[in-house]
């Protein structure tokens, strides 16, 4: 429930702001930011595998690697627990990392940073739920800085840590190369079709000889496939091919006024553009690997939270008369995911709690 009411609250905040002056914009960022950042930090019995991290955290007696977690957040927990010995301070860090990293992105890449913090929370629930791969996702967005600069060594570095705390983030490998890619996107639109088509018949294959990965992500990818095979959903109740329909609907909305409204901005905006590669490349992600299992296409998550930059890009070189049809459908759209997101059926995820109510 907590979910609907902040989204409520960020979403008439927009509308009240989104024609204020930047420093206004960053200001109300600020402020929604550090609400998010303080319910993150004080949350208790709250988010996804909450039992897994708070029992490893209690169980801590010195550091070792043999928990089923990736380096980066056994040290991160050991230190923490050794130092503090207080969860709520671990969490409090998880918060600052999603924070920091959210709130700079926005500062210094977004043309209307409130409503990139709007798509920001609508995308990621701001981190109140946050996983490890959440935390992964915050670093790799810090890495966007870097990538628009050419500055490949910090690109690297930011990758190399998000992988410390999920392995999954190593696929964000290629978008430093995708954002600086000049191709048409008549070839993106082949790369699209042929990708799908490849591994949607022989997708299968290929990955269960990927022995370069090696042993441990050639375990989870030959595990989820065969779960896959074997009926596991993962969470997800529809077939891979209505999950791409779903996701080529979802993104027509964003490219109808891309191609309608921004095409010759395009060819001027290097950073609209690059971040449109990046775009179009999580839809090419995507619909390659959900056939394999709903797992590999979560993350696509890594690339697709562009969406938060690329929307204010649209807002801000619409012509005027159009900016509030497209306001209008943004907060439905989003209003519509949040409602996805806060599943009665999931308490960890619709109950908020908070530490005072238990200690």
């Amino acid at each position: 429930m907590i979910l609907i009411l902040l989204y409520i609250t960020f979403a008439l905040i927009t509308v009240l702001a989104i024609r204020a002056r930047r420093v206004v914009q960053l200001n109300a960022v600020f402020f929604c930011g550090t609400l998010c950042f303080i319910l993150t930090g004080i949350r208790w019995k709250y988010g996804g595998d909450w039992d897994s991290y708070f029992d490893y955290f209690r169980s801590i007696r010195g550091l070792t690697f043999e928990e089923g977690f990736e380096p980066g957040w056994n040290v991160v927990s050991y230190i923490i627990k050794t130092t503090f010995n207080s969860y709520t301070v671990f969490q409090f860090m998880m918060a600052g990392i999603l924070f920091y990293t959210s709130f700079t992105v926005i500062k210094k890449l977004s043309v209307v940073p409130i409503l990139s913090f709007l798509l920001y929370y609508s995308m990621t629930d701001a981190g109140l739920p946050y996983v490890r791969k959440g935390i992964a996702a915050g670093i790799i967005l810090l890495s966007l800085l870097f990538i628009v600069n050419r500055d490949l060594k910090k690109f690297l570095l930011c990758v190399g840590c998000a992988s410390l705390i999920h392995y999954s983030a190593v696929v964000s490998l290629p978008i430093y190369w995708i954002y600086h890619n000049k191709s048409s996107y008549k070839k993106y639109f082949v790369i699209f079709v042929c990708s799908t088509a490849v591994f949607y018949v022989f997708g299968k294959l290929i990955f269960s000889n990927v022995s370069f990965l090696g042993d441990y992500l050639n375990y989870k990818l030959t595990n989820y496939m065969e779960q896959s095979e074997a009926g596991e959903n993962f969470g997800v109740s529809i077939s891979p091919e209505r999950a791409m329909i779903n996701q080529l609907l979802k993104k027509f909305y964003v490219f109808f006024f891309i191609f309608c409204y921004c095409k010759e901005v395009l060819t001027r905006d290097i950073r609209f553009r690059g971040f449109l590669n990046i775009y179009v490349f999580s839809l090419i992600f995507y619909c390659s690997v959900v056939p394999l299992a709903f797992q590999f296409a979560r993350m696509s998550a890594y690339f697709e939270i562009v969406e938060m930059l690329i929307y204010a890009y649209i807002y801000y070189y619409l012509p005027q008369k159009e900016k509030s049809l497209f306001l209008l459908l943004a907060l439905l759209f989003n209003a519509w995911r949040i409602f996805g997101h806060a599943d009665p059926g999931q308490p960890d995820i619709y109950n908020y709690h908070t530490v005072f109510e238990f200690f």
